[in-house]
């Protein structure tokens, strides 16, 4: 990418000045001045003040689609940045807010005359906050997907952590095996068997503090969505055909869930917390330039050829669904198309099984 290019992707990503400055030096090798960014930002015409907004109607419509899906959770500073980041969209978060106060009441009245919009596995970063991975998966307790998770992202990110911690759950056997083999010829006092610990899940205090937030910030809605379609007999989970028939109906909407609220999290700052000594600031930033607040990359040298032999070896990778129910659905409904929202996958699931019923 040109610097340009960078520049503008950084600053859409919503990253201070000073932090695009850092980022460019650190991983680019371009150095530039902050007075010189600035220049170069009113070239490009990209600005954060006194900004031409996009139509009233377009940031509404918006508005309305994140309210009556997994953005009804969300507040409006967390709404205003989807609405750059996801939707593209110029707007002030001043407008935002009074949208969203204009909108809230209607989505209350709709949501109680419609039932359906009444009502994992993860891995984050001790020191900066930063998701490393979040997905959703057919299982998250089988050690060879939890592994795959796992060297899938040391592979990506061309590292090793320094120390792993997690809870008692089997499913984490093999991700401390490999973890331990990764660092087995380093040779600082963590390295070895000594680089993967195991406690209670409520001594995990980061990921243990984040599940809640989770929840607030989108996963609450799916909760309060496969309750209903319990509670009205649309759903019986068990009934393998049941479990099934959701997965691949909703399983894509639920990923691509995560990821914006992975991406959303990593962006967004986190304030200092009185009698708490841990950094603040935004966890991309913390976890990339941890030098910039005067804290040291305790990152680890990776064996990137043994990735491969161990991951074929070892692991198992996740699906959304079982793709023998998918062959199914596929006979039953030839000209299927991806749902692209809640309401078509309500749709198609409730189309499925009633298709299923005909023909058993």
């Amino acid at each position: 990418m040109s610097r340009e290019s960078l520049i503008t992707t950084y600053f859409k990503e919503g990253f201070t000045y000073n932090e695009i400055v850092n980022f460019l030096s650190k991983y680019h090798s371009i150095s530039i001045s902050r007075r010189h960014l600035i220049r170069i930002l009113q070239k490009l015409g990209l600005k954060r003040k006194e900004i031409d907004e996009d139509s009233l109607e377009s940031i509404c419509t918006a508005v309305i689609d994140e309210i009556f899906s997994s953005g009804s959770c969300i507040g409006y500073k967390r709404m205003w940045q989807r609405l750059k980041q996801i939707y593209g969209l110029k707007v002030k978060r001043s407008r935002v807010d009074k949208i969203l106060h204009l909108v809230v009441q209607n989505a209350i009245e709709e949501g109680s005359r419609r039932r359906l919009i009444r009502r994992k596995y993860g891995c984050i970063d001790g020191f900066s906050r930063k998701i490393v991975w979040l997905d959703v998966a057919t299982s998250n307790n089988k050690p060879e997907i939890i592994a795959y998770y796992y060297l899938t992202t040391v592979q990506k990110l061309k590292l090793v952590p320094t120390l792993i911690r997690s809870d008692l759950g089997t499913e984490n056997c093999l991700v401390e095996a490999l973890q331990q083999s990764l660092r087995f010829y380093h040779d600082d006092s963590l390295s070895g068997w000594k680089s993967f610990i195991k406690g209670k899940s409520t001594s995990n205090q980061r990921i243990e503090s984040y599940w809640s937030q989770l929840r607030r910030h989108g996963l609450d809605f799916w909760i309060n969505l496969f309750k209903d379609l319990r509670e009205r007999g649309l759903y019986n989970d068990s009934s393998m055909i049941n479990v099934e028939c959701l997965r691949f109906c909703f399983g894509h909407l639920i990923r691509a869930e995560l990821e914006t609220i992975r991406r959303e999290w990593n962006r967004h700052r986190i304030r200092k917390q009185k009698n708490r000594h841990i950094a603040s600031g935004k966890p991309n930033c913390l976890y990339y330039l941890p030098e910039a607040i005067g804290a040291k990359d305790y990152m680890k040298p990776l064996n990137e050829d043994a990735i491969d032999i161990l991951k074929q070896d070892y692991t198992l990778k996740p699906k959304l669904y079982n793709e023998i129910f998918c062959r199914l659905v596929k006979v039953l409904i030839p000209d299927i198309q991806v749902p692209l929202n809640v309401e078509e996958s309500i749709e198609l699931y409730l189309k499925i099984l009633n298709l299923l019923k005909v023909y058993t």
